[in-house]
């Protein structure tokens, strides 16, 4: 029976607030310090509603609910009707924010409306999540932004919601799928800062740090992966693990025939001071070709058998040598680091 008397006192009072004279006396009187006379009443409400009638009446119906008091010079609002007017308020505020288009500004720095079935799509396409579960993720997703009354969305911001319900739900393999590479701010700050980093090594260092993290995200399995990150193991250069192989070993043999077609030299008899000369500068262009695709190390075998004895035969052998280690310490030091890439194999390995 209470239950009943609430639903009929809520109906009576929304049918008393239907009228919007109403609210409107309500929002001006809320919005005074002092009370109002009835005729500075009167005059701004037949402004705003030229087509109204009966203030009085409209006045009465506040006073006799207990909206409105009457003092000695005017009308003020009561205690009650401050709290149903903030309801108002409140009900106003959502409903201009659910009829407000949202907009979020897109990884490509692009501006566009908010739409729920991206991210659907995302949580499938990125995530390869089911449709039904995707559905719900994104549902929460909305009602979570909605509840927190953002106006303007950023795509890390959303990924940040994404990831924090994924967490919550004990749905991490899929948050795995969807993290996103990069450099924590502070990070690529300290950086910025550091008077020694000029803007290629910045860039160098920061596309660095994104290649390591892809290929622990998405390319290493888990497991492997959380051993490194727990220093269970070590592995070396993960920044070019998912770009090239960490060593090329060559049997020189091969490369002094490529050098004999493409020079036109034979390898077989003594050769002369511009030949030995022309198969240096040979050997520097094959480091040439070879580099873009090793991070490591690049390892000649056999080098001293299949070439370096036809130096050493030669009575201007020291002045190719040294022509040689410049060609080496030019390579290695193309790496922009202080480690060796190139190593002159000197004994066969049966």
């Amino acid at each position: 029976m209470e239950a009943d008397k609430i639903t009929s006192s809520l109906e009576k009072y929304l049918k008393i607030l239907s009228q919007p004279i109403r609210i409107d006396i309500l929002k001006r009187l809320n919005n005074c310090q002092t009370s109002l006379s009835y005729s500075s009443l009167k005059k701004e409400s037949s402004i705003r509603y030229p087509n109204s009638t009966n203030f009085s009446f409209h006045l009465k119906t506040l006073k006799n609910n207990h909206f409105i008091e009457s003092q000695k010079n005017g009308y003020i609002i009561s205690s009650f009707g401050k709290r149903i007017l903030d309801g108002i308020l409140n009900l106003e505020q959502d409903i201009i924010e659910e009829n407000q288009t949202r907009m979020i500004r897109t990884s490509k720095y692009s501006k566009e409306p908010f739409n729920m079935s991206k991210i659907k799509e995302y949580l499938i396409t990125e995530g390869e999540m089911d449709e039904i579960l995707a559905d719900q993720i994104a549902s929460e997703v909305d009602e979570r932004i909605r509840k927190a009354r953002i106006k303007y969305l950023t795509a890390p911001l959303m990924r940040e919601f994404i990831n924090g319900i994924l967490l919550e739900k004990g749905l991490e393999r899929f948050r795995h799928k969807l993290t996103r590479l990069g450099t924590p701010p502070y990070e690529a700050f300290k950086l910025f800062s550091n008077p020694s980093m000029n803007p290629d090594t910045f860039l160098q260092k920061l596309g660095s740090d994104v290649s390591e993290q892809f290929l622990l995200l998405n390319l290493l399995p888990k497991e492997l992966a959380d051993s490194y990150l727990s220093g269970d193991i070590m592995l070396l250069n993960l920044n070019y693990w998912s770009l090239r192989p960490l060593s090329i070993v060559l049997d020189t043999e091969l490369v002094v025939n490529y050098l004999a077609r493409k020079l036109n030299l034979d390898f077989t008899r003594s050769l002369s001071p511009g030949d030995i000369i022309k198969s240096l500068s040979g050997f520097q262009s094959c480091l040439k070709l070879l580099k873009p695709y090793i991070s490591g190390d690049l390892v000649f075998r056999d080098f001293v058998n299949q070439y370096l004895t036809l130096i050493l035969s030669n009575e201007k052998s020291e002045s190719f040598l040294f022509k040689l280690s410049e060609m080496i310490k030019h390579y290695n030091s193309s790496f922009n680091d202080s480690r060796s890439h190139l190593t002159l194999e000197f004994f066969r390995l049966e």
